[in-house]
């Protein structure tokens, strides 16, 4: 059979992921000819990528989106050349695969008879794309990612008609409008008949959606396609209407029941989405067993090492107490910066196992100037590091506060020995694994802090990706980050950090007022996770088991005491505490939304208070 494929692509960065390559190559072998478009930009290299795999290759400037990207390339073709395919293929870059041959699908629907037919069919669903357009209803309709259109549509005039009169759109939902919602109908109207792969009379009652049931799709229905947008859905959408595990099932099945290679789907990932979204979407958080384990020690081959800063002498015996937590076989780094305190570690620590050593540094920088000055060369020799400091957090209220903090980030990352074995096996059966870190800080004076985890340091992390590491990174709002600066890590996830030749000089002096919110340390902190990403590797949570009960209560207590503040029950008893619970609560709440509850009161109470002011 004589196929055409015309496959088109878009990068804001010019960029070409192998993922799309590799689409190519599994494509060509049920297709005669290969024709790509690119709207916008392209390097080099993504030319030379696409060249290798098409046999026709279109630039164009990056307007009309998908739909007329098609039509540039198939009036290059002519109508009466295209009228000499069996079949014309319209697809694009929005998804990932094959995970099953496209062979499999070909044969399958050569069997069915149709005019056109697509691998999805989208239901009716009683809304409208764009409210003042009664031409974006959203009737039944073929998916436009993957459409085959055979010769019986080709060779009519109404092929043609329907290209010479389509709307080039200025904005995604008006491109929907003019092409993906209309082909399907249009086509149908003039007595053509359409299939879909996936089956739509079973999937129809529940979502036959290609994002929102891709986990269903993929498993149950052998779509060879995952439409990228599984893995960065606004979580809304999910939350809205289901728990949201789609994403992470599907990673996960692909990696163990296919073929393809997840490293195409991470690759793209970690290069073009907030690592926030990705978390949020696959779920990257391991509550991790403290009392039992399949891994012992001895059976990691990798190298693995513990970096310690202990700068206040009484916080020794607790630093030992958590790195006995560490496998007999890591080499453990002890920085100091006080002789009292070097002659107590070395007392302290003089019977372990492991292989220990202490070392001298100046007293600036504090925790971050230990790993990334003082250890520098540390990185390169080991696999997989933690790095845990005497956080002691003197500025708060009390000394429990600080305490309790500790307490967060330790337990977090070091609290038994076979929740460490745990944790090395969790990186050994992730590869792209970078940085395991606590959960956000949520307890005490830190009920503020999701929402608002850059605090005083994004405009001077965008500097110093700028300035200094020579970085283009667009920052996240949301920022996944170690916390209290302890953390494990991958080394190779340190490639770029480690790269700048740091000094003790790049931090300032010790400030005796502990005003370091701002300050590189804190800024740095932040960036942990960020030049991971950009190193190919990922961030996740990680807590044990027993710690993580005690943080999910706090997570529903503070959920709830939310909810009394943003979903209030209006009325005037509800209403004349409302004030003071925004009083008492440790938290920020915007002012516009305090304005919108007190206006939904007043209206809801109009006509009392119109009554009233009338009697006065």
């Amino acid at each position: 059979m004589k196929r055409l494929a015309i496959y088109f692509f878009f990068d804001k960065d010019g960029i070409v992921g192998d993922y799309a390559i590799y689409y190519l190559k599994e494509l060509k072998k049920c297709v005669s000819e290969i024709a790509v478009v690119v709207n916008g930009k392209l390097n080099d290299e993504g030319r030379k990528k696409f060249e290798s795999v098409s046999d026709k290759f279109i630039i164009r400037e990056n307007i009309g989106f998908d739909s007329a990207a098609y039509k540039e390339a198939i009036i290059s073709y002519g109508f009466e050349k295209i009228k000499e395919y069996d079949e014309l293929l319209l697809c694009n870059f929005t998804c990932y695969g094959p995970v099953y041959p496209f062979k499999e699908m070909f044969d399958e629907m050569d069997n069915r008879k149709c005019d056109f037919w697509g691998i999805n069919r989208h239901p009716e669903q009683h809304a409208y794309i764009i409210p003042y357009r009664k031409d974006s209803y959203i009737r039944e309709h073929i998916q436009m990612y993957f459409i085959v259109i055979r010769n019986t549509i080709l060779r009519s005039k109404h092929f043609k008609e329907y290209w010479d009169t389509l709307e080039v759109s200025r904005d995604y939902n008006s491109a929907r409008v003019v092409h993906e919602l209309k082909f399907t109908n249009y086509f149908e109207t003039l007595g053509f008949t359409s299939d879909s792969y996936v089956n739509f009379k079973l999937n129809k009652t529940s979502a036959n959606d290609s994002v929102l049931n891709a986990d269903e799709q993929l498993i149950n229905n052998k779509n060879p396609l995952i439409k990228r947008k599984v893995f960065f859905i606004d979580n809304r959408q999910w939350i809205d209407r289901f728990i949201g595990h789609s994403a992470r099932d599907v990673m996960e099945y692909v990696d163990k029941n296919t073929s393809y290679d997840v490293n195409l789907i991470w690759d793209d990932l970690l290069r073009t989405q907030n690592m926030s979204t990705l978390r949020n979407n696959l779920h990257l958080n391991y509550i991790l067993s403290s009392q039992s384990t399949k891994a012992l020690a001895r059976d990691f081959k990798s190298k693995v090492a513990l970096i310690i800063y202990i700068y206040y002498e009484d916080c020794v015996e607790k630093c030992a107490n958590y790195a006995k937590s560490m496998p007999t076989n890591a080499d453990i780094f002890i920085i100091v910066t006080k002789k009292e305190v070097h002659d107590k570690v070395k007392k302290i620590f003089k019977d372990f196992p492991n292989k220990i050593e202490i070392r001298l540094k100046q007293n600036r920088g504090r925790d971050v100037s230990a790993l990334l000055v003082s250890c520098k060369d540390v990185m390169s020799k080991y696999d997989y590091i933690c790095f845990i400091h005497c956080k002691k957090s003197v500025y708060l209220q009390t000394k429990k506060e600080g305490e309790t903090f500790a307490y967060h980030c330790l337990e977090s990352v070091l609290h038994s020995k076979k929740y460490v074995h745990n944790i090395i096996e969790t990186f050994e059966a992730n590869p792209r694994q970078g940085l395991l870190v606590p959960p956000i800080v949520q307890f005490g004076p830190y009920w503020s802090r999701p929402s608002q985890e850059w605090s005083l340091n994004f405009r001077n992390a965008e500097n110093l990706l700028k300035d200094k590491l020579k970085l283009n990174i667009n920052l996240d709002t949301e920022v996944i980050a170690p916390f209290g600066t302890m953390f494990w890590f991958r080394s190779k996830s340190f490639r770029t950090i480690n790269s700048y030749d740091w000094t003790n000089e790049d931090f300032p002096e010790e400030l005796h007022n502990n005003k370091t919110d701002g300050t590189e340390m804190h800024v740095i902190e932040r960036l942990y996770g960020i030049l991971a990403q950009h190193d190919g590797y990922y961030t996740a949570w990680v807590s044990p088991d027993k710690y993580a009960s005690i943080y999910m209560d706090d997570m529903y207590y503070k959920l709830r005491e939310i909810y009394k503040i943003t979903r209030p029950q209006v009325s005037p008893t509800h209403f004349s505490g409302f004030l003071d619970n925004l009083k008492n609560l440790n938290m920020n709440i915007h002012f516009e939304d305090v304005c919108k509850i007190i206006s939904k009161y007043i209206k809801k109470k109009k006509n009392k208070i119109l009554k009233k002011i009338k009697k006065c």
